[in-house]
């Protein structure tokens, strides 16, 4: 539907080569002068370079306005094409922003209250790292080794506090929160 070279084209470039000028029509002799003719009584104006119009200078009149005339209705014809791809590409777009428009509807309210979760699981995650350090790590999930130690092990010794800091600082500035 539509010309890839022109969308691709700086848009006044592409003015530049989409406007057309009119097809001026050879000069039919220096045609009027106004003469006054009382016919019937009543007053027409008639143009003329001095003398009736003759045969071969009417000819060329009728050359000129046909020629004028198809120019017309072939631009006329263009635009009427115009109009209507228009119109086409526009009720194209419309169906396109309602499917955009319904898409960010349908993900606009869960990826919010996404969004307020996380911001409320990182306005916390400095009491969080503070309680990691009180959480007792069962027994049952050491190896062997780590057992017979008779020093209890907490979730803190596996997560190293420093590098979760920069993370959820990290986050909570993309948040727009203090870090």
């Amino acid at each position: 539907m539509f010309n890839q070279t022109y969308l691709d084209m700086d848009p006044q470039d592409a003015i530049a080569q989409l406007t057309t000028a009119p097809e001026l029509q050879p000069e039919v002799a220096r045609m009027f002068f106004v003469q006054t003719l009382h016919l019937l009584g009543a007053c027409l104006l008639t143009q003329y370079t001095g003398a009736l119009p003759t045969n071969a200078r009417l000819t060329a009149i009728i050359a000129a306005t046909n020629a004028h005339n198809e120019y017309v209705s072939r631009t006329l014809a263009a635009m009427q094409i115009q109009h209507e791809a228009t119109r086409v590409a526009c009720a194209g777009l419309d169906m396109n922003v309602l499917n955009v428009t319904d898409t960010f509807d349908a993900f606009a309210e869960p990826a919010e209250r996404e969004l307020l979760r996380q911001a409320g699981l990182l306005g916390h995650r400095h009491a969080d790292l503070e309680i990691v350090a009180r959480i007792r790590v069962h027994s049952e999930f050491l190896n062997s080794q780590q057992r017979v130690n008779a020093r209890p092990r907490m979730l803190s010794d596996w997560i190293a506090a420093d590098k979760m800091r920069q993370v959820g600082d990290r986050c909570a500035e993309v948040h727009g929160m203090k870090p």
